[in-house]
């Protein structure tokens, strides 16, 4: 008689492939506990080149450092990202000399280094990208010395770190490998540094810049060009910059990524652009109906995030667009906010991922059920953040193309509403329910019932208990992954 093959039956290759997809903490806490086999596997190297500590996994205690460095593994680590950790200059100078062959570090928003503990990194010589967005007390002339030291850099993020000015981006200049800048909230950037930038740095594909009207003139933007810039990102342009940001399209041909945060422009820049693939215009609250018509008709790119209010023209069908992601300002009115989802949904055969973001409003029926009905070849539909309406006369069209379905933050979104979108959506096999008001088991179980490909399913720790989550694992003999969200 055959054994039935077990998880200690496995091939150490089949182990450690799933041990990759675990937390770094999880494997150093519990995996290297289970057995003396799994500790052996759990200090592979493979599982070690990457190490990511988020404030979502773990608080970086000491306790939890000493663990690490117990286990002897931070030696072999190649990318180290910490985030919104509390770890001070001693604990980063420690890791720093237990990682002497380090690639990679992001320390974004770990507000307690100083310039002290910043300098240990100058030993990290074969770094290539470093990321302290966030570090408000790193100084400028910490900066200097790092960036002098540390010649290999290729990646550099220092956004929101209030200390660093002019003299910062002087040193980033002399990088001769440098690729991806970004510098965004750095005060002190005049147009002559901007030029400096661009002179020095002409192997640039990625630069991300707040637009400072104290120090930069209207037309700073004209001093940009890049041979190889693929990617850029500005905040807070000023109307009058406008013309400025049309010659950088014109200088900048090969921009295939922009992003635009909180921007006073009007959106002719559009009619200069050739390889555009993704764009985002986020809080550009005065873009004109032109640049929608303009858009939709001419313009083919694979994902537009969008922040629309009353003031967009509403006659607008993105036919064009593989991925969408519409947030509705806090100013969008709920008449409005209908005739515009009602027509934009109209035509949407190319769409394949669609996020809808409603700042709290009401998503009316008639708006889900265009998106059903017309987006048939829609892979993955987000909702977040709106208030349900009465779903009693939802009528929701089948759409067998929706794999993905997520609901984050939803609000009086009942039972029935629940089963509608099962009904409709049976191929579903991913499901993310996090922050729904009101969540149930029951509601869970009919959603399983007829989504019969149900594999995952993700909630937040305060919407189920663990005894419910055994027994929506029982209502079907398939197997099914319920993630708990910690936050």
């Amino acid at each position: 008689m055959l054994e039935m093959p077990t998880i200690w039956s496995l091939p150490d290759e089949i182990l450690l492939k799933v041990f990759s997809y675990l937390s770094n903490v999880t494997i150093c806490q519990l995996i290297s506990h289970v057995c003396r086999h799994w500790q052996l596997l759990s200090h592979d190297r493979q599982l070690w080149k990457r190490v990511s500590i988020s404030k979502t996994d773990s608080i970086l205690t000491p306790t939890l450092l000493d663990s690490l460095i117990n286990f002897n593994v931070l030696c072999n680590t190649l990318h180290l990202s910490i985030f919104e950790q509390d770890i001070t200059d001693d604990i980063l100078s420690e890791i720093v000399t237990l990682t002497p062959h380090m690639r990679t570090l992001v320390i974004n928003n770990c507000k307690k280094i100083t310039s002290k503990g910043f300098m240990s990194i100058k030993t990290l010589t074969q770094l290539k990208t470093l990321d302290i967005s966030g570090c408000s007390q790193v100084s400028n002339e910490a900066m200097v010395v790092i960036l002098k030291d540390l010649q290999g850099i290729q990646r550099l993020s220092a956004n929101c770190c209030k200390s660093l000015t002019n003299a910062s981006l002087s040193a980033a200049i002399c990088l001769s490998n440098l690729s991806h800048l970004e510098i965004q909230s750095l005060t002190g950037i005049t147009d002559e540094s901007l030029k400096s930038v661009s002179k020095n740095l002409g192997n640039l594909s990625h630069f991300a810049l707040t637009y400072n009207s104290s120090k930069m003139s209207v037309n700073a933007l004209n001093f940009l060009c890049f041979r190889q810039l693929r990617s850029i990102e500005l905040e807070g342009l000023r109307e009058s910059c406008e013309q400025s940001l049309i010659q950088l399209m014109q200088n900048n041909r090969r921009i295939e990524i922009m992003k635009l945060v909180a921007c006073s422009i009007s959106g002719d820049f559009v009619y200069y652009q050739d390889n555009l693939r993704k764009l985002a215009m986020e809080r550009c609250y005065k873009l004109k109906p032109p640049f929608y018509n303009y858009f939709v008709k001419n313009v083919n790119i694979d994902e537009f995030i969008i922040t629309v209010n009353h003031d967009c023209g509403f006659n607008t069908q993105f036919s064009n667009v593989r991925k969408l992601k519409v947030k509705m300002s806090p100013y969008f009115s709920l008449n409005f906010s209908e005739t515009f989802s009602n027509y934009m949904f109209l035509r949407c055969e190319n769409l394949v991922e669609l996020t809808i973001t409603h700042n709290t409003q009401i998503i009316r029926q008639s708006s889900i059920e265009m998106i059903f009905a017309n987006c048939q070849n829609l892979f993955k539909l987000s909702i977040e953040r709106v208030y349900f309406s009465n779903s009693k006369n939802l009528k929701l069209p089948k759409n067998h193309a929706i794999r993905h379905f997520v609901g984050y933050w939803l609000t009086k979104m009942d039972e029935l509403s629940f089963e509608k979108i099962a009904k409709a959506a049976p191929n579903i096999c991913y499901a993310d329910f996090q922050y729904i008001g009101g969540l149930t088991l029951k509601m869970l179980q009919k959603f399983y019932k007829y989504c019969q490909y149900l594999q995952k399913i993700r909630l937040d720790r305060n919407s189920i208990t663990p005894y419910e989550i055994e027994e929506l694992r029982k209502s079907k003999s398939s197997f099914l992954e319920v993630v708990i969200f910690h936050f």
